[in-house]
C-alpha cells in the first residue's frame, strides 16, 4: 500500500506491483509486471529479521536449484529469489484463477465429486515436488488456485519451510497454517515430511467437504493442542 508521495513502494526490482492478492505480516503476495510487458507475475515479499535474511535466502535457493528448470504439473514453481531493498522477494509466474479459500467463502461446501478431483490434482503436484526432493510445506486453502477450466495450481511451495523450518508453539506463522499442522511437527524439532504433507492435505480436503476446519478454536494454541490430543471427526458426520 502506498500513496503518491511514495511511488517507489510500487517498484520491486524491474517489476511494478499491479495488485495485492493477500498475505500477512511475514508473507505478502502481489501481482506485478515488468515495464512494457503485459504478462502478470507473482511476487511473494517476505519479512525476515536482517540477521536471518541471508539464511532464508540460502534455503530458498537450495530448493530452487532442484526445481527451477522443471515443469511440474499443477505446481507454480518459483523462478528466482533475491534481496531487493532489504526485502526478500520470490518471483513466480501468476496462475490466475481463484483460491480455494475465496471459493469456499463464496459458494460454501464443495461437492464430493469436485473434492475428489481437487485431491487428485494436488496429489499429482505433491508427487512431482517429492520427485525433486522438496516438499510444499505450507499446504492450505490459500495456496491452491483453480482457473475457470477447473485446472488447479499449487502455489508458493518451499517458501514457508524456508522461513520456518521447525515449528513450535511460539512460531510466528499465518493463522490458517494451524488448521493442518501435523501433530508430530509441534514443538518436536522435527522437519516436515511426506507424512506431514499428507496430514495437511487431509485437513484441507476435510475443510472443503465440511465448510470449516477440523478444529475451530479461535486461539492458535488451542488448535495445536487439538491436533495433538484429539481425533478429527469422521467427515461423513458432516
Amino acid at each position: 500500500i502506498c500513496n503518491e508521495a511514495t511511488p517507489e513502494a510500487l517498484a520491486v526490482g524491474p517489476f511494478v506491483i499491479t495488485d495485492r492478492i493477500g498475505g500477512d505480516r511475514r508473507m505478502e503476495l502481489f501481482t506485478a509486471r515488468k515495464i512494457g510487458d503485459q504478462h502478470n507475475n507473482q511476487l511473494t515479499v517476505l519479512t525476515t529479521p536482517p540477521a536471518e535474511r541471508d539464511i532464508v535466502l540460502e534455503r530458498l535457493q537450495r530448493g530452487l536449484a532442484r526445481t527451477r528448470s522443471l515443469s511440474l504439473p499443477h505446481v507454480v514453481v518459483p523462478q528466482a529469489a533475491q534481496i531487493d531493498a532489504e526485502r526478500l522477494v520470490v518471483l513466480s509466474s501468476w496462475p490466475g484463477g481463484k483460491s480455494l479459500d475465496e471459493l469456499l467463502v463464496r459458494r460454501g461446501r464443495f461437492p464430493v465429486s469436485v473434492v475428489i478431483e481437487i485431491a487428485r490434482q494436488i496429489a499429482v503436484a505433491l508427487e512431482g515436488l517429492e520427485r525433486c526432493g522438496v516438499l510444499h510445506g505450507d499446504l492450505r486453502l490459500r495456496q491452491v488456485r483453480i482457473d475457470d477450466a477447473g485446472r488447479l495450481s499449487l502455489t508458493q511451495p518451499m517458501i514457508l519451510a524456508a522461513l520456518e523450518p521447525h515449528l513450535t508453539i511460539h512460531t510466528d506463522i499465518p493463522p490458517a497454517c494451524y488448521d493442518g499442522i501435523a501433530p508430530e511437527l509441534i514443538d518436536s524439532g522435527a522437519e516436515r515430511s511426506l507424512a506431514s504433507e499428507m496430514y495437511a492435505l487431509g485437513c484441507l480436503l476435510w475443510q472443503l467437504l465440511a465448510g470449516r476446519p477440523p478444529f475451530t478454536a479461535a486461539d492458535p494454541l488451542m488448535k495445536l493442542a487439538a491436533h495433538q490430543t484429539r481425533r478429527i471427526e469422521d467427515i461423513r458426520q458432516w
